[in-house]
């Protein structure tokens, strides 16, 4: 797993993902996450129990750079319920934080 400051990245494909690292439980951290859609439920399920807003805003969004690119935003309590629903496929990339917000601003359509 990796990680870089203010933004942090995990691989989220992983197993051990999951086991989440010091870096990743600030309450406060925009987070990203590759390759974890088949642990989106942990990952979601695993920052609530460290302390993280049910209802904080969180994207996926599948072939991102892509002309068929699609998005879901929902809340981290919701996301994996609402990725299974559309069926939402790999690639994708979980978003979580609330720069989810500010999607519209960033032109991510």
């Amino acid at each position: 797993m990796w990680h870089c400051r203010y933004s942090d990245c995990s691989e989220g494909h992983f197993d051990s993902a999951v086991d989440l690292q010091e870096g990743l439980i600030d309450r406060n951290a925009r987070l990203v996450f590759l390759m974890g859609v088949r642990n989106l439920g942990r990952i979601a399920s695993r920052l609530i129990e460290h302390g993280r807003d049910p209802g904080t805003p969180a994207a996926l969004i599948q072939m991102a750079c892509w002309p068929d690119k699609r998005v879901l935003v929902t809340t981290l309590a919701s996301i994996a319920e609402e990725a299974e629903r559309t069926q939402v496929q790999v690639p994708a990339t979980l978003v979580i934080g609330e720069v989810v917000k500010r999607r519209d601003k960033l032109r991510m359509k």
